[in-house]
């Protein structure tokens, strides 16, 4: 995956933060992926973590704790303390969201 030449931009890494407490919703509460706002439009979380997986800057110390919390033992935690760790760390946890959600679905 590429690495992006830039930091990454304040609306990317809140619509992360959001993404990371809707992942622990999901994973709570079940249903399907849920949608948080990345410049003005819906996307689903895994598409956000997509995006940031670009961005090797550290994470602050709070958002790579919260990941670890969200990911607990269900997917491997982050790596290191980059937004790219994080964004895998989350991504791996939404496909496992969704092949859950959809043997869920039978019914």
């Amino acid at each position: 995956m590429p690495t992006a030449q830039y930091s990454i931009p304040a609306d990317l890494v809140q619509a992360f933060r959001t993404a990371i407490q809707a992942v622990h919703e999901w994973q709570r509460y079940g249903g399907a992926e849920p949608l948080v706002n990345y410049q003005g439009l819906p996307h689903p979380v895994s598409v956000v973590a997509d995006e940031v997986a670009i961005f090797d800057d550290n994470m602050p110390d709070d958002l790579c704790s919260r990941i670890c919390y969200v990911a607990g033992s269900s997917v491997p935690g982050p790596a290191d303390q980059t937004y790219k760790a994080g964004a895998l760390c989350l991504y791996r946890l939404c496909m496992k969201l969704k092949v859950r959600s959809s043997s869920l679905s039978w019914c």
